[in-house]
């Protein structure tokens, strides 16, 4: 059991996911600061924003797993969920948005999260975030 823990820490793809979002969620709450809207429930647990961190830990991941593993499966594996991670975020999620702000109005008051979704803006700058971010900590 503790060579299983040990490999699991040593792991660069590990440490690669959890860089992630411990890079974007900071940056998420300095853009949220420099608009006046900064609160720390919100930097820490809301969804959506720039950059998503879901497309840098996906995009981290799939590159990580191309620097260790190669063009084979487990790639095509991580790249294919990724994408399908990726356009959930985008668009899933735009008409959960849709619902929160219709079922607010008819409540009068802010009941349900309205912000829960992500731009492609937001999720191509995650994306390049994973991807240099995996590639430091592959070559590093």
């Amino acid at each position: 059991m503790n060579a299983m823990i040990e490999a699991f820490f040593s792991s660069r793809l590990f440490w690669t996911v959890l860089l992630s979002i411990f890079i974007t969620k900071p940056f998420k709450a300095f853009l949220q600061w420099q608009e006046g809207t900064f609160s720390w429930k919100s930097a820490v647990m809301d969804l959506g924003g720039m950059p998503s961190s879901h497309a840098c830990m996906v995009a981290a991941v799939s590159v990580g797993v191309l620097l260790h593993e190669g063009p084979g499966t487990a790639f095509f594996v991580a790249v294919t969920m990724g994408v399908i991670f990726i356009y959930e975020a985008v668009t899933l999620r735009m008409y959960v948005e849709n619902h929160a702000l219709a079922l607010n109005k008819i409540a009068g008051k802010k009941v349900h999260a309205e912000s829960v979704g992500h731009t492609w803006p937001e999720v191509i700058v995650g994306g390049l975030i994973g991807i240099a971010l995996a590639l430091v900590i592959g070559v590093v």
